[in-house]
């Protein structure tokens, strides 16, 4: 059953399916009399619901905030922002840090806030004369390490059903791992970049 379910997910550039419907074939087969492994009764209670209903109003929100132009509104206002002050370039970077481990509160889904804060980031780097590349690196660095509430990620929130840890240890945690982000972007990573040849200043 799991190598189907593996099959499948593998070979989807064959047959188009969404990731979802193997998964959803796999546990249906797992509660099937005569085939299934499981009764709906032992599924149900080893199934955590909480996850499914956080996430899947986490994904329903972003969509929504993304169609209803909030989004874009957060967008314009954080470059409107930025757009009169001439801070340094270093400080720049630390604002977009900050502003995006924020909107990664509300905006859950990983690819959904790349997607969204990308452009965003290289329309202030585009004002303020920085390299739009470094803006982009540097923000995909924030939306995968900092984690402020255990709900921005599904891993994170399942272990946090576990019950051996509170919110605020994940909101501790994601401070520190805000402040180390920006220690690692402007100290290590922007060098690093810098020495290939993408440097923090527009060429």
């Amino acid at each position: 059953m799991l190598a189907a379910v593996s099959l499948l997910w593998l070979t989807d550039f064959v047959h188009g399916l969404s990731p979802a419907i193997p998964a959803l074939l796999g546990a249906l087969l797992l509660c099937c009399p005569k085939l299934g492994v499981l009764s709906w009764r032992d599924f149900e209670k080893r199934l955590s619901w909480g996850l499914v209903l956080t996430v899947g109003a986490s994904l329903s929100l972003a969509q929504a905030m993304i169609h209803a132009g909030t989004v874009a509104w957060m967008g314009h206002e954080f470059v409107r922002l930025f757009a009169g002050a001439t801070p340094s370039p270093m400080i720049l970077l630390v604002g977009i840090i900050i502003a995006a481990s924020l909107v990664h509160i509300a905006i859950t889904n990983l690819a959904a806030c790349v997607a969204l804060l990308v452009p965003v980031a290289m329309t202030i780097a585009g004002t303020a004369g920085i390299n739009p590349i470094v803006c982009a690196l540097v923000v995909t660095i924030v939306v995968d390490s900092v984690i402020m509430y255990p709900v921005q990620t599904a891993a994170n929130l399942l272990a946090y059903e576990s019950g051996y840890f509170r919110v605020a240890d994940v909101g501790r945690l994601g401070v520190a791992m805000l402040g180390l982000t920006i220690v690692v972007s402007l100290c290590i990573a922007v060098p690093y970049w810098g020495a290939l040849g993408v440097t923090l200043l527009a060429p």
